[in-house]
């Protein structure tokens, strides 16, 4: 069959990016879109993020080969591939939005293919599989290099009928719509898993609260320190030699403390857990803390 020339990993690095992609992330494993995947528990909403270290995040890895047939009705991402001649489809089912371990390329990384020939999304549901080529990372370089648009169609002209000669018993359907949306709910399952491997889960009622509660609370107060070690020095200079220092960016290192203060005071609390959550349990608020320890003020005799 005459499918599109394929990506070979020459033109890829060891982790499944680009060559001449000069933002490499160095671990496949790392979280996707923090504080965007939302949980419901109890009829509430949480937003979820995930922490591990850029370089040792734990390996997930549920990565299966062919017998698609076979597969679980579910949403996965999937490549198609040749080694040694033949091809294979490697899949990965998703259970969330926050796509970990199924990610494209943890995919390429795990399977670490000879030749490449497209990525994308599908849906099986029995015996129908609906498919897409949404992977700007693998679909999206073949696509540019043949200059071909609207996503794929006419690839998958030839493609669908290739996957059917394949699999006779499966009914494969092209779409260019995702299958993956990031509306995808975290379940109490995923995050159980993650927990398990060594992933902190952290929940928040806010989604502003989480972005900025993240595992850079030390560098907010090493760049804190850095601006009133440089407000010193310029005050300080300004005494010496008024004329060289003229203390015009004091203002505007006052601010950034400032700002970086108050986001340490909104994640002063720490965040919520899945099990204090599905138990009920809930943080003291500061107004109930206030009311429990407040004094009352003595009051000055005249």
């Amino acid at each position: 069959m005459d499918l599109l020339p394929s990506i070979v990993p020459a033109e890829y690095d060891s982790y499944g990016f680009p060559s001449n992609n000069m933002m490499k992330v160095k671990n496949v494993y790392y979280p996707k879109k923090p504080c965007i995947p939302t949980i419901e528990i109890k009829g509430k909403t949480y937003y979820v993020r995930v922490d591990c270290s850029a370089v040792s995040c734990p390996r997930i890895n549920r990565v299966q080969v062919d017998k698609l047939d076979l597969a679980e009705n579910g949403r996965y991402t999937y490549m198609l591939y040749k080694e040694a001649g033949e091809y294979h489809i490697a899949y990965v089912k998703v259970q969330s939005a926050m796509e970990f371990g199924s990610l494209h390329k943890t995919l390429f990384y795990e399977v670490r293919p000879e030749e490449l020939l497209i990525a994308g999304e599908f849906r099986k549901v029995d015996n129908l599989i609906q498919y897409n080529f949404l992977s700007g990372t693998y679909a999206l370089p073949i696509f540019e290099r043949r200059n071909i648009t609207n996503q794929g169609n006419a690839y998958a002209k030839q493609l669908t009928p290739f996957f059917q000669s394949l699999y006779p018993s499966l009914t494969f359907q092209f779409t260019t719509k995702t299958i993956i949306p990031g509306t995808l709910k975290v379940t109490v399952e995923e995050i159980r898993e993650l927990e398990a491997k060594g992933f902190d889960v952290a929940l928040f009622e806010d989604k502003g609260v989480c972005n900025e509660c993240s595992s850079s609370m030390e560098g907010h107060l090493a760049s804190i320190a850095m601006y009133e070690d440089s407000i010193k020095k310029e005050r300080e200079g300004m005494k010496k030699n008024p004329k060289l220092y003229q203390g015009y960016s004091i203002p505007r290192w006052e601010a950034e403390i400032a700002r970086l203060q108050a986001i340490l005071a909104r994640c002063a609390a720490p965040p919520l857990r899945l099990t204090s959550v599905m138990a009920g349990g809930k943080r003291k608020t500061r107004r109930t803390y206030r009311k429990k320890h407040y004094k009352r003020p003595r009051t000055l005799k005249h």
